[in-house]
């Protein structure tokens, strides 16, 4: 049975081609009835020249819709699995950065009071300015906020 509304891609084509050579098929058996009109006849023959024409082109053009059909499923299931792994792969990354600030903010806290500490603070901010160059907006700000919240755990008060 023909198709209605088939789907857009390769194989479109040829199920269409295929649809119009089905409904002219079975609109040309229908005046078989009444053999005695001109019209009847006509259809008789265009109905005689279609099944006798040759389905291979039609038969070739609906296996390479199924084929592209099979191949379009198959392409889609691998980009859900790699946005699967890509949305994993992110999470970890937000924990790492978390992490990371956490432990700056942890050690200005343990070293204040040292003597030499505004140099050791100012290196591990220059390496977090340098590491917020590398990130998306999303991730600078989940690492912004995840550092201004170590500090207020660890006591400073200094500014980004």
């Amino acid at each position: 049975s023909p198709e209605k509304y088939p789907r857009p891609g390769r194989g479109a084509a040829a199920i269409h081609q295929r649809n119009l050579h089905v409904r002219r098929r079975d609109s040309s058996a229908g005046y078989q009835r009444d053999p005695s009109s001109r019209r009847a006849v006509r259809a008789q023959a265009q109905c005689a020249i279609l099944k006798s024409e040759d389905s291979q082109p039609l038969r070739t053009a609906r296996i390479t819709a199924g084929a592209a059909e099979r191949k379009a499923k198959k392409a889609a299931k691998k980009a859900a699995t790699a946005a699967a792994e890509a949305a994993a792969t992110e999470k970890t990354a937000d924990d790492a950065v978390q992490k990371i600030a956490s432990d700056i903010e942890e050690a200005k806290a343990s070293m204040a009071g040292g003597g030499s500490e505004e140099g050791t603070f100012w290196w591990l901010d220059q390496e977090f300015e340098e590491a917020l160059k590398y990130m998306g907006p999303k991730q600078k700000e989940k690492a912004l906020a995840a550092r201004a919240g170590a500090r207020k755990r660890s006591g400073t008060t200094k500014a980004p």
